[in-house]
């Protein structure tokens, strides 16, 4: 069995900022990456910035072989990222990160990896059984943020958000993601869901995720049912158009007001 794309998106969240994710599927491998920091500034070839981190990855799955094992593919780039890491960034309180999702065809069955927040649905074509993979925790930190930030003005929640990162991101009690660690892949979830053709796989980044999530604007079996139905750039206008309205009573609590958005719809032919 092998992956054919039927539509991908990723819009960003700012006007003035380009997109921080990747988006991207082949006829074996699909993945989703979203970079969680700013961008350092600076030449590339000087400075390591959340940009060539997001493309490094991104790059890497895109020409990997399908025989490759998902946990020896997210250590090779682990590795990549160690050695190519301007060690100044290492020592930052924002060095550069990123949440990553591989999922690849291996016989009857879609193996996935991932680190940090990004969502996969799977719906049977024979069963129409959903399988959902989402991270608990990280949701949950983000709620507990967004909680404290009524409390601070803007300089003392960016001196909170900063303290929450250091002590949340890769530990034991926190959450995963990729970053200068060479060893981070024993860290990533992993896991095989069955797979039919006719199956109907998407991945999405939280900012596209957040149509699910939080507005409830369609759900995982809506886009896997009918796939041809609405467009994912539809979709991520629907979420834009309620980015942008006014929420006196707080409906839709968030750290960011609009955040990059980046899915892929494929199909298992």
């Amino acid at each position: 069995m092998q992956l054919n794309t039927l539509d991908l998106i990723n819009d960003a969240g700012s006007s003035v900022v380009a997109s921080q994710d990747r988006i991207g599927a082949n006829s074996h491998t699909l993945w989703a990456v979203d970079g969680a920091t700013p961008a350092s500034g600076g030449e590339l070839n000087t400075s390591k910035d959340v940009y060539w981190l997001v493309d490094t990855v991104s790059r890497m799955i895109q020409s990997s072989q399908r025989e490759e094992d998902l946990a020896v593919l997210l250590s090779r780039i682990a590795g990549v990222v160690a050695d190519e890491l301007d060690p100044r960034q290492v020592h930052r309180n924002n060095p550069p990160s990123c949440s990553v999702l591989i999922a690849r065809v291996n016989g009857d069955r879609l193996s996935w990896v991932c680190l940090g927040d990004i969502s996969l649905a799977v719906q049977d074509g024979h069963s129409h059984r959903l399988t959902v993979v989402e991270n608990d925790v990280m949701q949950r930190r983000e709620v507990e943020v967004i909680a404290a930030r009524a409390d601070l003005d803007d300089a003392r929640f960016a001196t909170f958000l900063t303290k929450r990162r250091e002590s949340d991101m890769n530990t034991p009690h926190g959450y995963w993601v990729l970053a200068a660690k060479r060893d981070i892949a024993r860290h990533a979830r992993y896991g095989q869901i069955s797979i039919s053709p006719e199956s109907t796989v998407v991945a999405a980044t939280d900012g596209f995720a957040r149509g699910v999530q939080l507005f409830h604007l369609f759900s995982w079996q809506d886009m896997l049912d009918k796939p041809d139905e609405v467009s994912l750039t539809d979709r991520c206008r629907d979420i834009r158009d309620i980015e942008c309205r006014p929420d006196p009573r707080n409906r839709f609590p968030r750290i960011k007001i609009s955040d990059d958005a980046a899915a892929v719809l494929v199909r298992v032919v």
